[in-house]
């Protein structure tokens, strides 16, 4: 072959490379798992970038390169602070690695004039993620959600609860899971949303993972009650059963450290238990939120290791309606008012905590009224296992701010 031969086989060779890498984009299904990936990494990775939370709508076009890895244009309708949703056109590079990146991120009209209200198609089944129920393939995607995160980051992150699931429809056995979480990180609770992929192969891939403020609603609306509640009882002994059943291990019948509960509507209740217990022997302690309807059937949302129990000092936070703590903050009152001669007054209980079984030990953060004035006070209380009480410590206190 000659040289100028040669040039021109090169030259067209060239020529055919740069149209593949260069042009080439080709329409894909917009509910096709990738695209759905990819887009979800562009808005993780946009609200990452801007410190807004960003949350997806409608996935209007999608279209794929084929490079060394692939390249994603896509054009989707998305809605941050702004009370409108809006479109935008966002690039993104998937390396034969699989590690994604975000080219691109631009203001656009590839989708037409923005939807209006509350009532657009953001607020209709958005790219067809359906809630589910928290079992045992959401635990394992949730861990390693956090684990992977961990590791990425050199930080310490820890699992609290799985808050909300929700899982893109099966494909020949792979999974999608968008899952909020609730994450402690150096001390410091957060609310986390988070993609994992799931491959035929059961292999996890995380795909995305953004601050969110997906379960402050949810977390807020749990009030303490006392631990000895029956409802509550019923509720950790199935827990322990059905978590045991779901991994296949052997765990111990737990002890409720902590228990909270949300407002009762049509006899339905909502358990989140701190329980201390031990998994094929070793000593644990998980939160785990449990489900009640009206009729009495038990559903185990999630089961999580956590540092949910005790403080440091073993006291355990209570209801502040509990009878033991009505009686202890009385006698507190009482007993300082005899002490020091002058009337004092309960005018609200702030914060109720209390460690021991049979000897009781209150600690409780009440407004108290003296002479015109209400104080913030935090008094001890002992009480033996015949009932007698005593005040061990009053002492003014910003317990309760």
């Amino acid at each position: 072959m000659t040289l100028s031969a040669l040039a021109v086989v090169l030259l067209v060779v060239a020529a055919a490379s740069a149209q593949i890498i260069l042009g080439g984009y080709k329409p894909i299904d917009t509910n096709a798992p990738d695209a759905i990936n990819a887009a979800d990494f562009a808005v993780a990775a946009q609200s990452e970038n801007t410190g807004i939370e960003i949350q997806r709508g409608d996935l209007v076009k999608a279209e794929r390169q084929t490079t060394a890895g692939a390249n994603y244009r896509l054009c989707m309708q998305v809605i941050g602070n702004e009370d409108e949703p809006y479109f935008v056109q966002t690039v993104v590079n998937l390396d034969l690695k699989g590690n994604y990146k975000l080219t691109s991120w631009a203001l656009s009209e590839c989708g037409g004039p923005p939807a209006t209200g509350p009532t657009s198609s953001m607020a209709r089944a958005r790219d067809n993620f359906k809630p589910v129920e928290i079992d045992a393939g959401v635990d394992l995607a949730a861990d390693f959600a956090v684990k992977e995160h961990t590791k990425k980051t050199l930080m310490n992150f820890k699992l609290d609860e799985v808050v909300k699931a929700e899982d893109y429809e099966p494909k020949l056995g792979a999974r999608n899971f968008r899952l909020c979480l609730k994450v402690t990180e150096g001390g410091k609770a957060s609310f986390v949303r988070v993609i994992v992929n799931v491959d035929q192969y059961s292999n996890h891939k995380l795909v995305s993972w953004t601050a969110s403020k997906c379960g402050e609603a949810a977390s807020s609306a749990f009030k303490p009650i006392s631990n000895g509640d029956a409802g509550a009882g019923l509720a950790a002994d199935f827990a322990v059963k059905e978590q045991a059943k779901r991994t296949k291990t052997k765990i111990m019948p737990a002890t409720i450290v902590k228990a909270e509960d949300q407002e009762p509507k049509l006899f339905y209740r909502n358990f989140r238990l701190c329980l201390k217990t031990t998994v094929d022997g070793k000593p644990t302690t998980a939160q785990a939120v449990i489900t009640v309807d009206q009729y009495s059937n038990h559903k185990l949302i999630s089961w999580a290791e956590s540092k949910c129990g005790p403080s440091e000092d073993d006291f355990v936070q209570v209801a502040n309606s509990d009878a033991g703590i009505g009686l202890a903050a009385d006698f507190a009152v009482k007993k300082h008012s005899e002490d020091t001669g002058i009337k004092h007054t309960v005018a609200g209980i702030l914060k109720a905590e209390e460690k021991g079984m049979f000897k009781m030990t209150y600690r409780v953060c009440m407004k108290v009224a003296e002479e015109g004035k209400t104080n913030i006070i935090q008094a001890v209380v002992t009480m033996d296992q015949y009932s007698n009480m005593k005040l061990v410590s009053w002492e003014h206190s910003k317990c309760g701010k």
